[in-house]
């Protein structure tokens, strides 16, 4: 259920966010206690990292929902935990051939979320053929 109120949009799965000029913005800290990516540890201004695998994003975090789909609730924490892993792969807190691991909890988190496990996939199908473009590291950014 999401529910709207002065702008505010809050998500039962523990994700509050409010629409802004990227797309949304995480209202509160929001612990991914499991990405199934171990081994590393990196704190950045939005995203902290444990070796055990634990991702933290706060508060003020900004990202694009789903991209070349439509936003749903069963989207947001998929979107969200994809987008701050893919930002870990483009600044080189995290190694390009943890990309999979990233597809692969997004593809977790929609179906958990209660997304149909058909259209689930056909987002995993996407990202997978097309992320590469998106998680590759941009000239000058580190």
């Amino acid at each position: 259920m999401i529910i709207v109120k002065d702008r505010v949009t809050q998500l039962q799965l523990g994700v509050h966010y409010r629409d802004v000029s990227y797309k949304y913005q995480l209202l509160r800290d929001y612990v991914h206690s499991d990405c199934s990516i171990y081994g590393y540890t990196f704190k950045s201004p939005f995203i902290e990292m444990t070796n055990r695998g634990e991702l933290k994003v706060s508060a003020g975090y900004a990202w694009d929902g789903l991209s070349g789909g439509i936003d749903t609730r069963t989207s947001m924490r998929g979107s969200l935990v994809h987008d701050a892993l893919y930002q870990c792969l483009r600044m080189k807190m995290l190694p390009q051939e943890c990309r999979a691991f990233a597809d692969r909890e997004f593809l977790r988190v929609c179906i958990e979320d209660g997304m149909r496990k058909l259209r689930a996939q056909w987002m995993y199908y996407v990202v997978r053929c097309c992320g590469w473009q998106a998680a590759a590291p941009k000239k000058g950014e580190s």
